[in-house]
C-alpha cells in the first residue's frame, strides 16, 4: 500500500490543497456556500474474501449515520465544485464463535473521518449531479465480543497498534480511498436532500507493522473493501450568488 499512498499524496493532496485555496477566494466573492449535514448510512463489504471475517462465512450490511461539513463552489451557471468532511460510522453485521458463547451475531463497527476534497458538479435549477475522489482516516474500530460471562463487550484491539506481531495478526488499515458520486437537490431557502454511494479501494485488513517493516513473506492480501451509501438532509448557511 506505500505506492498508493505516495500517488494519493504526490497527485490528490496537492490538488485538493489547491482547491481549498479556490474555495477560499470564491468565499471572499461571495460565491461559495458552506453548510451542515447529517442523516443514514448504509454500509457493507465487498470483495472476494469479505465472508472471512465472519464464523459462518456470510457478512451483511449495517445501519450507520453520518455528519459532517460541506462547501459549494460556484465557477459558473453549471459547473460546481463540491467539497465535504464528514465523520461517518461504518461496517457490518458478522457472526463470532468461540468454545464458551458458541456461535453468535454482532457487529464491526468503525469510526472515520471521510474527505471528499474535489467533486465536479452538474448544477441545474437546485439539482446537483456530482463525482470525484475520496479518502478516509480511520478513527476508531471494534467488534462487539462476549465475554466469559455473556455479556458483550467493545474488543477495540482491531484497531492495531505498532506492538502487534505481523504474523499472528492482522488490524484495521487506517486509511482508504476510492471514488464518490451522488445526487442533490437544494430548495431556495437552504435546505437540501441528497443521496451518495462511495467505494473504497484499499484493503480493509492489513498486517501489522506492515508500513514500517514490511509484509512477512507468507502474507497475502485480504481482498476486502468498504462501499457505502448515504441518504442526507443538509442545510446552507451562507448562500453564495448565483
Amino acid at each position: 500500500m506505500n505506492k498508493v499512498y505516495f500517488i494519493i499524496i504526490v497527485f490528490i493532496l496537492p490538488a485538493s490543497l489547491s482547491a481549498q485555496v479556490d474555495t477560499a477566494k470564491l468565499v471572499i466573492r461571495g460565491r461559495t456556500s458552506l453548510g451542515i449535514k447529517v442523516g443514514f448510512t448504509q454500509s457493507q463489504l465487498r470483495g472476494p474474501d469479505k465472508d472471512s471475517l465472519s464464523a459462518d462465512g456470510t457478512t451483511t450490511a449495517l445501519s450507520g449515520f453520518h455528519v459532517g461539513i460541506t462547501a459549494n463552489s460556484m465557477l459558473g451557471k453549471y459547473f460546481w465544485l463540491k467539497h465535504e468532511l464528514i465523520a461517518t460510522r461504518k461496517g457490518a453485521n458478522i457472526t463470532l464463535s468461540d468454545p464458551i458463547n458458541g456461535s453468535y451475531k454482532t457487529t464491526l463497527k468503525t469510526w472515520s473521518l471521510d474527505l471528499f476534497p474535489v467533486s465536479p458538479a452538474f448544477h441545474y435549477k437546485g439539482f446537483q449531479v456530482y463525482a470525484g475522489p475520496y479518502l478516509s482516516v480511520l478513527v476508531d474500530a471494534s467488534i462487539r465480543r462476549k465475554n466469559a460471562s455473556g455479556q458483550f463487550e467493545d474488543d477495540h484491539s482491531i484497531f492495531g497498534s505498532g506492538r502487534n506481531f505481523q504474523s499472528q495478526s492482522k488490524y484495521m488499515q487506517k486509511f482508504d480511498y476510492g471514488l464518490n458520486f451522488g445526487i442533490e437537490y437544494e430548495f431556495p431557502f437552504g435546505l437540501n436532500i441528497g443521496a451518495k454511494y462511495t467505494r473504497g479501494y484499499a484493503e480493509l485488513l492489513d498486517w501489522a507493522n506492515s508500513i514500517t517493516v514490511g509484509k512477512p513473506t507468507d502474507a497475502t492480501k485480504i481482498r476486502i473493501y468498504t462501499e457505502y451509501v448515504n441518504i442526507s438532509v443538509g442545510y446552507s448557511f451562507m448562500k453564495g450568488k448565483k
